[in-house]
């Protein structure tokens, strides 16, 4: 077992990238209602924490102009839209869970799909301008082909915006607090292999999420330290400072000074 799973923990190969569909449907079926069980069922879902830091790092970059169609996958209630809402004509939200469905986000309209088993979005070719996908993909097994998905889901030109963590999140194959069954973190270089592979332009590619600032925040008594600006520049610099800590599965303290998470704006040749 300690060879099958090695490469994974290594970040040498995305555990679930390959699986049969077999496999896809169980863990699906497993993370479906995950998130929502583990943080959300017993209370009101709390202000989204990343607008500031979403602006920053993906929606002040994008062209200025109107939106005809935006996808947001794994968006729930579309809060994460809001800086959107005001330029898009039309948003769909592509969620496992009915739980967090709204019917506006703002003054624009939402419309909800369910994601298939296998990672087929059910859209046509060309159908989105904009695909938002903060902190949803590593849920996901499959990741290259749902990456392939959301190219072809773009309309020539359109654009992906991403967040997602790149460490291993611990050891998977044991139950960890706060986190669903399947999670795992995608890493860096097949992050950006798979990238490349599916023909986007990268405009924007930044490590991001420092691994202490959040202590920082709770020591200084900061709710939301991504919606801080100061908090946000101090998140650029310190993940500059500590790039160079690739590892994907910490094994030490040391291991864990790092950047966890990257973001991404990608952009559907013309």
């Amino acid at each position: 077992m300690k060879d099958e799973i090695d490469p994974y923990l290594k970040g040498t190969k995305l555990y679930g990238d390959d699986f049969s569909e077999a496999e896809i449907k169980a863990w699906y079926e497993s993370e479906k209602q995950g998130y929502h069980d583990i943080y959300e069922k017993d209370y009101v879902r709390p202000p989204y924490g990343y607008h500031l830091f979403n602006n920053q790092f993906g929606f002040d970059l994008l062209p200025v102009k109107r939106l005809h169609h935006t996808l947001g996958f794994g968006a729930g209630n579309g809060d994460e839209l809001q800086a959107v809402i005001n330029k898009c004509d039309q948003i769909t939200i592509l969620d496992p869970t009915d739980s967090y469905v709204s019917k506006k986000v703002g003054s624009t309209s939402i419309s909800y799909a369910r994601p298939q088993t296998n990672g087929k979005l059910m859209f046509n070719n060309n159908t989105f301008d904009l695909i938002c996908c903060f902190s949803a993909l590593h849920h996901v097994p499959n990741v290259s082909f749902v990456l392939k998905e959301f190219y072809r889901c773009l309309t020539p030109g359109g654009h992906l915006i991403l967040r997602e963590p790149v460490i291993s999140m611990g050891n998977w194959r044991k139950p960890r607090k706060g986190l669903t069954r399947n999670e795992r973190g995608i890493p860096i270089r097949l992050f950006d292999e798979a990238i490349s592979r599916t023909g986007f332009k990268v405009i924007n590619r930044k490590h991001v999420l420092f691994s202490l600032l959040p202590r920082l925040a709770k020591l200084l008594k900061v709710k939301d330290p991504y919606n801080h600006s100061f908090f946000i520049s101090a998140d650029r610099l310190l993940c500059h400072l500590t790039k160079w800590n690739k590892n994907y599965h910490a094994t030490s303290s040391l291991q864990k000074i790092r950047p966890v998470a990257m973001a991404y704006v990608l952009e559907k040749a013309l």
